[in-house]
């Protein structure tokens, strides 16, 4: 097979047909799908016997892996050239592998990123994407991230997510890029190290993998798992760019840390029950980060004014009248 799909599951059942669907209608044939269930409390045995297909493989992991792990797995059971990586509450444009194919063919690409589009289950009136590209750009590995990781603002964004992208198995297998096993946020380190390992990274436009903003979901929830996987993947970030690229171990760190961390606060007043709620988080969250965190290299990082911003968040007008 040229294509396999990894399906990453955990008792997500009710939305697994319509991943599935979204898989073997692609215009795409010369694809394996590999669905490896991270101990759901219900097997899908009997929805992949539905489709009685020899492209379908069914692995249901006896002990919990997470995310990173089922895809690890996965990866164990692909001898394809290309790799994509789905949630199973996800689905795909069905000609996504088609289009991802045939760039990272003409490109000869490392790492193909495509659109990522918000699905809710009251859709706005407007589409939301999280990125979007309407060309082919071609980058190095540095420069994707630095336009990840913000320190450039050239009109597209690059979020540190497996879903959209299509990978060159032998480029992740040469480099040893592997995801942790049992943590959330797996992507982040997993794309941090496979974009600066990278020698081209292509976008490919107009196609568009499908997120489902499902209630309950890892981004829908907050837990102290979640700060302490986010902690557990910023420390290997960080040394990782300490130990290889220190030359991004600072502005570069911040900008992506900041913006995670403002997920994780966004989490905690959306998503807890009570006031006591709140600020028990918000305390373990400060708590558990500040080791990643120097104040001089911080102050460094930030502009004058975005310092003051913290200290006076809500004071526009700084003249002394």
């Amino acid at each position: 097979m040229s294509v396999s799909v990894i399906v990453a599951m955990k008792n997500t059942k009710i939305f697994l047909s319509k991943c599935i669907d979204s898989l073997v209608n692609q215009s795409y044939k010369n694809l394996n799908i590999i669905i490896v269930d991270d101990m759901s409390e219900e097997s899908s045995k009997d929805i992949i016997a539905l489709y009685n297909l020899e492209n379908i493989i069914y692995i249901y992991s006896t002990v919990p892996v997470g995310c990173g792990g089922a895809r690890e797995i996965g990866r164990q059971y692909s001898n394809s050239k290309y790799l994509c990586f789905i949630d199973s509450d996800d689905w795909l444009d069905l000609n996504y592998i088609e289009n991802a194919v045939k760039a990272m063919e003409k490109e000869n690409a490392e790492i193909g990123m495509l659109g990522l589009k918000r699905e809710y289950d009251n859709m706005p009136e407007r589409p939301v994407f999280k990125c979007f590209y309407d060309k082919i750009y071609s980058f190095d590995g540095i420069m994707a991230f630095k336009i990840m990781t913000f320190q450039y603002d050239l009109g597209i964004k690059i979020p540190p997510s497996a879903s959209n992208k299509i990978y060159s198995k032998k480029f992740l297998d040469d480099n040893l890029i592997n995801f942790k096993y049992n943590i959330n946020f797996e992507d982040i380190l997993f794309n941090v190290e496979a974009i600066l390992k990278s020698k081209k990274v292509i976008t490919i436009p107009n196609t568009f993998y499908h997120h489902y903003k499902r209630i309950g979901s890892i981004v829908q929830s907050i837990s102290t798992k979640n700060i302490d996987d986010m902690h557990t993947s910023f420390s290997s970030i960080k040394y990782f760019l300490i130990e290889n690229f220190p030359e991004f171990s600072k502005n570069n760190f911040y900008n992506l840390f900041e913006h995670f961390f403002n997920l994780i606060i966004r989490q905690i007043f959306q998503f807890s029950q009570n006031e006591e709620e709140k600020k028990y988080y918000t305390k373990y969250s400060i708590d558990k980060f500040k080791d990643l965190i120097s104040i001089d290299d911080y102050i460094d990082y930030c502009s004058a004014e975005k310092l003051r911003r913290h200290i006076q968040p809500h004071i526009n007008d700084t003249s002394i009248n």
